[in-house]
């Protein structure tokens, strides 16, 4: 049917956005990664140095939570597109509002994960303070006003340092 086939290539088009996005997560290596910090821990003298513990395992569950959002975002374009499949198979005008509900479910967290992966990449330059981030402290309001200073000091070639 048609409105079915419509919905098919509105979400194919998605598909090579998420193929995209598989890149710029550089998935594989987050998986590498992941192995490798596991295999940290498993070592005995990993748990004497409390500080570097908790380090690497917050590591760990930043990366597999980053696996894992994308992990959903492929199984929902997965779900999405069987169920156009089959509705477009029974003839199910019935589904229609389901498939678009899903094609357009896909489409959000999408651009979630790319907001998301940005926000990581703006703030990834800055120096971290002992326990906490530092300019934690700093008033919501002041927080976008730091940013953009790190991120012209970087294109300036320099580096931010906040006290």
């Amino acid at each position: 049917m048609l409105q079915f086939e419509e919905l098919r290539l509105e979400l194919n088009d998605n598909k090579q956005k998420l193929s995209e996005l598989r890149e710029a997560l550089g998935l594989d290596a987050l998986k590498e990664e992941i192995a490798k910090l596991e295999e940290q821990t498993a070592a005995e003298e990993f748990w004497g140095d409390i500080e570097n513990s908790q380090k690497v395992l917050q590591r760990i569950s930043q990366l597999k939570n980053k696996v894992a959002a994308y992990t959903s975002l492929e199984t929902a374009f997965d779900d999405t597109m069987t169920l156009i499949e089959l509705a477009d198979e029974e003839e199910d005008l019935s589904m229609f509002d389901e498939c678009r509900e899903g094609v357009t479910k896909f489409e959000d967290p999408q651009h979630a994960l790319k907001r998301r992966i940005r926000r990581e990449e703006r703030t990834a330059d800055f120096p971290r303070g002992r326990g906490r981030n530092r300019g934690a402290g700093l008033d919501a309001d002041a927080r976008p006003y730091v940013s953009a200073l790190g991120r012209e000091a970087q294109l300036q070639g320099q580096h931010a340092r906040l006290s």
